[in-house]
């Protein structure tokens, strides 16, 4: 027992070494993954997705199993009896009076040989549930793979954002540099120089929280990759001309392309049969059942005074039976099992169209977007461009004293305003013409 104790453990120790190595290790790199990479590793990691991989093996196993239900069940029997006083023998049925002991050994088996079609139509129905399984399987990857997605384009817009608010910071800095240089000349007041002061501690305060935003949408990433918090994560951002690249096809050609792939919706289709088959086990109450069942046994028993061997070639007996079951009334079970398995036939229906619906407007809200927030970038980009051009030309302004802090500062959030939407427009464009390809079929990449 030492020994097989040692042996599992020897086969163990390795397994957990090297799980517990890998884990050291991505704790502490730094891990540069593109969206493809990161997508990839949530597949390979995520729990929801291994949960639905397990519901998807036990789908199986059940269809498996059903298929054995045609099969006779075998099962043996041995039993020892001891007694003293009156009492039957029941190995030779006599009426005794002493001390005995009996031993009785049997074989029975049964198999049902009509029941409705009962078995036949449950090993359909859990054929259909395993296939509907492996649809589900593909919906928990799709839905990952949208989430791993989104989350990984709001990360890369946060991570921007930090680079402006950084970049917005480093230039606050320089102006209040300048400003005490000519607040010391005289050339400006301290108003003025009160309301840089404040606009400087105002960038500081900005910077802190879009860090903090960044942090959250990283650590949202890597939840969704099963990365523990420590690990280092660098995101890949696109090039900038990703999003003149996407060209936007008409919604009723994605529509029909996504109900032709999409498992969500290969799983509501699939469940009207499994509600179809659901009625015909139901039905099955409605015609009478037909068993056959046998056995052999024998036994020994001590108030014979014969041996052991010649008591079981002796008692030695088989038996065959037929068992005909015929329904007449069971207070209007089978009736109402029907009638609910019709009621589930027409929501399995419903369902489906529900789906087909939801599919229509996740595209159509897709496109919507994706449209709008194209056309939404290319204004942005002319509105940052003239606002980056005035806050130049007021900093040029500021220094020689022909400006007020006040219009500088205007300048300044002028130009943060429009890099921000800017930003925001590009990475919206991004997100939802990812989402357009994916209803095409298309792999998800930047």
């Amino acid at each position: 027992m030492l020994i097989l104790v040692l042996l599992i453990a020897l086969i163990l120790t390795p397994m957990g070494v090297n799980a517990q190595q890998e884990k050291d290790t991505l704790s502490a790199s730094t891990l540069s993954w593109t969206l493809e990479e990161s997508i990839k590793y949530a597949l390979e990691h995520n729990l929801t997705v291994k949960q639905a991989g397990l519901d998807q093996e036990n789908a199986t196993l059940n269809y498996e199993q059903s298929k054995y239900e045609r099969l006779p069940g075998i099962s043996g029997s041995v039993s020892q009896r001891w007694s003293n006083g009156s009492t039957i023998d029941p190995i030779t049925s006599i009426f005794i009076n002493q001390k005995s002991s009996s031993t009785s050994l049997g074989i029975n088996s049964n198999v049902t040989l009509f029941n409705g079609f009962q078995i036949s139509n449950t090993i359909r129905q859990n054929a259909l549930l395993a296939e509907q399984s492996e649809f589900l399987l593909e919906e928990t990857k799709n839905s990952i793979q949208l989430s791993v997605m989104e989350a990984y384009i709001q990360a890369l817009y946060s991570k921007e954002a930090v680079a402006i608010a950084e970049t917005q910071l480093a230039s606050s800095a320089k102006e209040l540099e300048q400003a005490k240089g000519l607040f010391e000349g005289r050339s400006l007041t301290l108003k003025d120089l009160n309301d840089i002061q404040s606009q400087h501690a105002n960038n500081q305060y900005n910077l802190i929280n879009t860090r903090a935003g960044y942090q959250q949408q990283l650590l949202t990433l890597k939840q969704l990759l099963e990365l523990d918090g420590s690990v280092n994560l660098e995101l890949v951002a696109p090039a900038d001309e990703f999003a003149s690249d996407h060209m936007l096809s008409d919604t009723e050609d994605i529509y029909n392309t996504a109900l032709q792939f999409l498992p969500e919706v290969s799983a509501s289709r699939t469940n009207i049969k499994i509600s179809g088959t659901s009625l015909d086990i139901a039905k099955a109450g409605l015609y009478p059942s037909l068993s056959l069942s046998g056995s052999v046994s024998s036994g020994y028993t001590k108030a014979m005074g014969l041996s052991f061997t010649d008591q079981i070639d002796g008692n030695f007996s088989q038996s065959l039976g037929l068992s005909l079951s015929v329904p007449i009334f069971n207070k209007r079970a089978t009736s109402t099992n029907i009638q609910q398995a019709k009621i589930g036939i027409k929501q399995a229906e419903l369902n489906y169209e529900t789906t087909r619906k939801e599919v229509y407007r996740k595209i159509e809200t897709a496109w919507l977007n994706a449209t709008s927030y194209k056309e939404q970038m290319a204004a942005a980009e002319i509105s940052r461009e003239a606002a980056r051009s005035s806050y130049d030309l007021a900093r040029a302004q500021f220094n020689v004293g022909e400006l007020t802090a006040t219009e500088l500062i205007v300048a300044q959030t002028a130009l943060n305003t429009a890099e921000l939407n800017y930003l925001q427009a590009r990475y919206l464009t991004l997100l939802y013409a990812g989402l357009i390809e994916f209803y095409q079929g298309k792999p998800i990449t930047l």
